[in-house]
């Protein structure tokens, strides 16, 4: 509950400076010395939180930097995820418990993309929904899957200005790849509202391709599944529907939730896929609410469990860990048996 904190700080010029810390994210806390570079931070309960300490010379000039602080459940399973920058947009980052001790594991990886009332520079709004906000609750993002446990990779991106280009996207997907372990056949994308707009057109930012072999795709044949949660009508690129044929081809699945009161199109982009592929896309209409543009915990809980999933009853997460680019079911290596 408690924690002690210290900054470094130097001036080349030698000046005096003053300190402060302030806190950016997270739930109540008291910093017992704000303006001291060492102080001791309580009152913290189980979740993140974010400090900033800023620095000021007697000039006028500062510079600031962040310390992230997780805070694990007595008891309970670790609260495992880091604030982190790709390309200069903000992401929290859950690694599996395993990443460390195995070098050579590329894990199934999951990047979720927020809503427009999530996007800009300020980190702390990527916990207001999707996994992140349940991660930094205690889940610890595990998903069981046919008697196995699958422990993914878990990033919540933020872009800093709604409906980014499919370039600027597929610029941080490819950062992510280069700095983490990704499994390139189980690369999942998820969003709500304007993030499944902005998952949707990645998978379909290709040239649309009606004739075999059917790609090389730049974009469609990165993705082994989308989750699209209320999604903003992806028509952006034209022609619309047709570009969903190349994501249905490559390999792709889809599964699209519309509420019975937030027209989205959702049913004629899924017939597309299943019309070029048959069994890609799945849509499922939702009421959760009355039926409007609401309700997004009820999608992204760990606990939200949906029928008529390839059969199955499931969570989101659950459904998207099933899907592989190479088919068949997830490898040893990324699995462990229930405990």
């Amino acid at each position: 509950s408690s924690v002690t904190v210290t900054g470094t700080a130097t001036d080349p010029e030698n000046n005096s400076m003053t300190y402060a810390w302030t806190k950016v994210s997270g739930g109540s806390a008291t910093i017992t010395s704000p303006t001291s570079l060492s102080t001791t931070i309580t009152g913290l309960a189980q979740g993140v939180y974010t400090f900033w300490l800023t620095v000021t010379d007697s000039l006028g000039a500062s510079n600031a930097d962040a310390i992230l602080i997780t805070v694990d459940a007595a008891g309970g399973p670790p609260v495992s995820q880091t604030l982190i920058s790709v390309n200069g947009w903000n992401a929290y980052i859950k690694l599996p418990s395993s990443y460390s001790s195995n070098p050579s594991t590329y894990y199934p990886t999951i990047i979720f993309l927020p809503g427009l009332g999530e996007v800009g520079t300020n980190a702390a709004l990527l916990l207001n929904n999707g996994p992140s906000k349940f991660i930094n609750q205690g889940w610890d993002g595990r998903a069981t899957i046919d008697g196995n446990v699958v422990d993914p990779i878990i990033v919540s991106l933020q872009p800093t200005s709604g409906y980014p280009a499919e370039s600027l996207v597929n610029t941080r997907i490819q950062t992510l790849k280069s700095q983490y372990r990704i499994d390139p056949n189980r690369l999942y994308l998820t969003g709500l509202s304007a993030g499944g707009w902005a998952s949707l057109t990645f998978v379909t930012g290709d040239l649309y391709d009606s004739t075999p072999p059917y790609g090389p795709f730049t974009y469609a044949s990165q993705i082994a599944a989308v989750v699209g949660v209320q999604s903003v009508k992806p028509d952006d690129n034209s022609p619309y529907p047709n570009l969903f044929d190349n994501f249905a081809r490559a390999g792709g699945k889809l599964l699209a939730f519309e509420q019975s009161q937030d027209g989205r199109d959702t049913q004629t982009y899924v017939n597309r896929m299943n019309g070029a592929v048959s069994g890609s896309a799945i849509f499922k209409p939702t009421s959760f609410g009355n039926g409007g543009h609401c309700c997004f915990d009820s999608f992204y809980s760990p606990t939200a469990t949906f029928s008529g999933l390839d059969g199955r009853t499931e969570s989101i997460y659950q459904w998207m860990l099933r899907q592989s680019l190479g088919g068949g079911s997830p490898p040893p290596s990324n699995v462990f048996p229930v405990a």
